[in-house]
């Protein structure tokens, strides 16, 4: 084999394998697309909301685990019971 055909082979699989690594590694919570509410529906009792939680209307939740933070835009209207925020 010559040098110009190893690099490019070296180089192929040196990509490939950066691609593999990347796809493999977990996107941080606080990346992680935020659950709205109320237009992906209402999280029920006893759930966990992973990414944050973006109240865009009327939303009236009980009893649910949110890891990231809660974000009320404008319009929107949060009720929330016996819930914890981190």
């Amino acid at each position: 084999m010559n040098t110009n055909v190893r690099a490019r082979v070296f180089v192929g699989v040196f990509g490939l394998l950066m691609l593999a690594i990347i796809m493999v590694l977990p996107v941080p919570a606080a990346l992680a697309a935020a659950f709205h509410c109320p237009s992906d529906g209402t999280p029920p009792p006893g759930s966990t909301v992973n990414g944050g939680l973006d109240v865009d209307g009327l939303c009236l939740v009980a009893d649910i685990t949110v890891n990231g933070g809660i974000t009320v835009e404008s319009g929107g209207h949060l009720q929330l019971q016996s819930s914890t925020v981190n």
